[in-house]
């Protein structure tokens, strides 16, 4: 025991900054899942606020190395600074010129008020909310892409270890286990498995961008002798397969649909291992991934004649794979995206636009809170200012994605394409849906940023110097 406490020591998985990750990271899955103000999600702001005064106190915050990592700490710092701009009280000769805020014009003069200095966005004061979503991606991004390939292995299976927590959980919500008593959020989907997120589409983003993650894990750890080693690639096969059954537990058409890219990039994982490299017993990686791959055919298969399959099929058959009402959400969003251009109609007005442009005929009985197409509320919200920071962040992370990806001498290089995945994923499900709205999500996207950057160097052990001796050679 004393002697792994000191390998775990040595290799820094006991520093501050690999613990504060870990703990922002679990605090984020456990406790951010919702998209909306909650107690949860004050409470893992709280943590990124003390981490970060910490930091500032022991000296240790400061742009990270590397001029792409700092590209991105100004973005983020940039896109945090656009809602409150759009706080910042105006005269009314000022905003009432902008384009769209006739109706608040209107509603000032039948309510006999006299027009007020009023921020750039319809609703006031909300903005420092928008901003603060981004606090804790914020933080762990400048904590994450410190770390060393050792701390960064050991962040990923510390991620692995928290999202089997919430599978089991999901397991347990699905129709027969025990249902709603464990859902954590009186809003929340009816069906499926939920983990720790009031929406089952959110549970499938955590599933996508946990697969490449388990796939990088077993894939790289296969290749080494010893018994620990063999025993890490076996959690992440394992959490492999958990995952993918997780993902047909939520019923999430999205999933099923973004599986078969993310599976792609999965299998593409086992081209980036070392040339030449064998796992015990001769095995190569090609062939573990085709064991994998086999293993997944039989869960896939498995669950087509179980209650999960079923309810699956039939949401596929009922409603189709893209659901309708999305369709019509991106058709009335980009309506009205025209009116408010170029400066949008400001952060977290999306519900009140939408209720203006939706028709008397296709009135819906439920609340829609957002476009569930990130990109067109974003368009709404913050017009050309929001539309040049989504491409140049857009930007950012393609090309980090394809850096990693022929960084052939990097020793991380699983970590990273693996991350390049998760991002992929991630990009690709907020075309259907909202996902980054959440504090999970936001964390683990900015988590996967940092991972796609080349890892810190490790710390060296100080070599003793060497004491030079003298020899006298006396003379009789």
């Amino acid at each position: 025991m004393d002697e792994l406490r000191d390998r775990v020591r040595a290799a820094g998985l006991f520093a501050p900054e690999c613990v504060a990750a870990l703990l922002l990271l679990a605090a984020g899955i456990i406790l951010g899942g919702s998209s909306r103000p909650s107690i949860g999600n004050l409470l893992v702001q709280l943590l990124a606020l003390a981490i970060l005064t910490w930091l500032v106190i022991r000296r240790r915050i400061a742009l990270p190395p590397g001029r792409a990592a700092r590209i991105a700490v100004w973005l983020m710092l940039a896109i945090a600074a656009l809602p409150l701009l759009y706080s910042l009280p105006l005269p009314p000769a000022v905003w009432s010129r902008v384009p769209g805020r006739d109706l608040a014009l209107r509603t000032y003069a039948i309510a006999g008020i006299t027009p007020p200095w009023h921020g750039l966005g319809l609703r006031d004061g909300v903005g420092v909310l928008s901003a603060l979503h981004l606090l804790a991606p914020l933080v762990m991004f400048l904590v994450a892409v410190r770390l060393t390939v050792v701390q960064r292995w050991a962040l990923l299976y510390g991620f692995l270890a928290v999202t089997l927590l919430a599978i089991l959980v999901g397991f347990a919500q699905v129709p027969g286990g025990a249902s709603h008593a464990l859902h954590f959020y009186d809003i929340s989907s009816i069906n499926g498995a939920l983990g720790f997120f009031p929406n089952r589409n959110h549970m499938a983003t955590l599933m996508l961008c946990t697969l490449p993650l388990a796939a990088a894990g077993a894939l790289a750890w296969f290749r080494e002798r010893g018994d620990e080693a063999r025993g890490l690639a076996l959690a992440g096969a394992t959490l492999f397969g958990l995952a993918i059954v997780g993902l047909a537990a939520t019923s999430a058409r999205a999933g099923l649909v973004l599986a078969v890219p993310v599976l792609i990039g999965c299998a593409l994982l086992a081209r980036v291992m070392p040339r030449g490299s064998r796992a015990a017993g001769g095995i190569s990686p090609l062939v573990l991934w085709g064991a994998i791959c086999l293993a997944m055919i039989a869960v896939v298969g498995g669950l087509a004649y179980s209650s999960i399959g079923d309810a699956l099929v039939t949401r596929v058959q009922t409603q189709g794979v893209v659901d309708a009402d999305r369709i019509a959400f991106a058709r009335l969003t980009i309506s009205a995206i025209p009116r408010f251009l170029p400066f949008g109609s400001g952060p977290a007005t999306f519900p009140a636009i939408y209720a203006m442009v939706e028709p008397l005929a296709d009135m819906r009985p439920y609340f829609i809170n957002h476009a569930h197409d990130d990109y067109l509320e974003i368009l709404l919200e913050y017009g050309v200012p929001g539309a040049v920071l989504l491409l140049a962040a857009l930007a950012w992370l393609g090309w980090a994605g394809i850096a990693a990806w022929f960084a052939a001498d990097a020793p991380d290089r699983p970590i990273r394409c693996a991350a390049s995945v998760g991002v992929a994923a991630i990009l690709l499900h907020s075309t259907f849906d909202y996902p980054v709205r959440t504090t999970t999500i936001a964390i683990l996207l900015a988590l996967l940023a940092a991972l796609m950057m080349a890892a810190a160097p490790s710390a060296e052990a100080p070599r003793p110097k060497r004491v030079k001796r003298r020899t006298r050679i006396r003379i009789a």
